[in-house]
């Protein structure tokens, strides 16, 4: 389900795009002291950013979905955002 959602967001704004590949992190969680990962995904072929509302020229988008707080975003590899 995870792995479909952020698929799906791949291909957003109209433009085709697939997750290249995906690392996960584990962690022992703060508050309810359980294990929880983040999982980060780099996208392939869709480069729109959020943060600046438009894609960008050069720079790569990833989601990272953290399963401890049930939390997911996206950045990109700008310095400027």
């Amino acid at each position: 389900l995870l792995d479909a959602t952020v698929g799906a967001l791949a291909c957003r704004h109209g433009v085709p795009g697939q997750v290249r590949c995906f690392s996960i992190d584990s962690y022992v969680h703060a508050v309810h002291g359980g294990p929880a990962d983040v999982v980060t995904y780099e996208i392939a072929g869709n480069r729109y950013c959020d943060v600046v509302g438009r894609p960008h020229k050069s720079n790569g988008v990833y989601w990272t979905v953290d399963t401890g707080t049930g939390t997911m975003r996206q950045g990109c590899y700008d310095a400027e955002c």
